[in-house]
């Protein structure tokens, strides 16, 4: 998948290790006879019984793992040895961590592995609702990898764990996620060739359409889905998700935004009506509260809006779709900048009319969770609110854009038709001038 970096102002300061590259699976005849020495030099140690014993083992053979890494066989081994012999999710799932960064082995598979080993072991109430909670951490990753069958069955695998430790609450969390997954997988394969057609080609509109609704609507994923409807050519949703970009503060504005989708909801679907609903009074919540205060008519409108959608939206829907909005912009004035993108646009930076922006990009990431790395192929892609459609360029080059009005830029990251969480060390430098 070809990856981009999306500047929508959002940056972020931090710096990590090149990881050398992952090995392949060592062959099963050099895992037979690694496995076979691990039994023989380890045999006392493997045949302990009490967990903290157990435990113990487990940690030696990492310990002795991490001293042996000349030997990809006894590496492998060792840590999958550790991993079919500790009763601590967290003690296996730090095992499978290392095998997954070591070898070429699909992170999530591997890490489901790890949980359902010590699940078959789990006895009592905290041990199983240890192995839920592991199971509901892998069943959001595949979820956000958009694999939601497989995201699915470990949802029913985290329910059956949370109810053999009789946590209700639990359950109650995490029950819902099997319908959702089980529809958004139909959902998605459905719009699966736009995302397609968005490695290819980061400014279709009608993709972006199509994606971009999926994301936001049914994923509650705004920021991901807004700058792709951003670049769609909806006649409606355009102009609500630039204006959302914007992260408009004055408390006009955000009502002018909280009507744009009451009123988008009245034209919608029953798909989108809900969200699109949910996120109008999102905006209303925010007007209600802006300062300088909304006043007259306007303060009226707001209060009976919302008002009017209490008693069609739930309470936790409207949290979570608060936790979902674009987090608080920063303005940021220093020149040079220097940025390590870790999530997609956690900031902003508002540029003025006249003002040239210099953007270089060096380093490289990798998409989360402990997917493969993306080298100098990779580019930059911007998106900068009124200033114009989305661009790109090669990571180790620059670009130079004059701003014509005053505006926001953002930044992020971009990988097959998704902005997407990372982890690396692309490093962006903007300088801004004024003429």
């Amino acid at each position: 998948m070809r990856s981009y970096l999306f500047i929508i102002f959002v940056l972020n300061n931090a710096a990590f290790a090149d990881p050398q590259e992952r090995l392949p699976v060592p062959k099963q005849t050099a895992l037979d006879d690694a496995y076979r020495q691990v039994r023989e030099l380890f045999a006392t140690t493997l045949d302990q019984k009490m967990p903290e014993q157990l435990v113990a083992a487990a940690k030696e053979l990492i310990d002795t793992a991490d001293q042996s890494k000349d030997d990809p066989a006894i590496h492998y081994a060792l840590l999958d040895s550790a991993i079919k012999v500790t009763p601590d999710v967290q003690q296996a799932l730090r095992a499978a961590a290392r095998l997954s960064d070591t070898y070429k082995v699909d992170p999530l598979k591997t890490e489901y592995r790890a949980i359902q080993q010590v699940s078959r072991r789990a006895k009592t109430a905290s041990e199983h609702e240890m192995v839920a909670k592991a199971y509901e951490a892998l069943m959001l990753e595949l979820a956000a990898d958009d694999r939601y069958e497989i995201a699915a069955r470990i949802a029913e695998l985290a329910v059956s764990a949370a109810q053999r430790a009789r946590n209700r609450d639990l359950v109650v969390r995490i029950r819902p996620k099997i319908y959702e997954y089980k529809k958004a997988k139909v959902a998605y394969e459905k719009v699966e060739a736009a995302f397609v057609s968005l490695k290819t080609n980061p400014k279709d509109t009608k993709a972006n359409l199509v994606a971009g609704s999926f994301l936001c609507f049914l994923r509650n994923d705004w920021n991901t889905g807004l700058p792709m409807l951003a670049l769609s050519d909806d006649e409606v949703l355009k102009p609500l998700a630039i204006q959302e970009l914007k992260s408009p503060e004055a408390g006009a504005d955000q009502l002018k935004l909280a009507d744009g989708w009451y009123s988008a909801a009245s034209r919608s679907d029953e798909e989108s009506k809900l969200p699109m609903l949910i996120r109008s009074a999102l905006w209303y919540r925010r007007a209600l509260s802006s300062q300088p205060p909304l006043g007259g008519l306007k303060k009226v409108k707001a209060e009976k809006r919302l008002s009017s959608l209490a008693d069609q939206i739930d309470p936790q829907a409207l949290k979570a779709n608060e936790k979902a909005a674009p987090p608080p912009r920063k303005t940021l004035t220093s020149d040079p900048i220097a940025i390590d993108v870790r999530r997609p646009w956690p900031f902003a930076m508002r540029v003025k009319k006249g003002e040239t922006i210099e953007i270089t990009a060096t380093g490289r990431w990798r998409i989360l969770p402990r997917g493969r790395w993306h080298g100098p192929d990779a580019e930059v892609f911007y998106f900068a609110g009124r200033l114009g459609a989305g661009e790109h360029f090669k990571v180790g080059s620059n670009y130079t854009l004059v701003v014509k009005e005053d505006s926001v830029l953002y930044l992020g990251i971009f990988e097959g038709g998704k902005y997407s969480n990372n982890n690396g060390n692309v490093t962006v430098v903007i300088k801004k001038t004024q003429n």
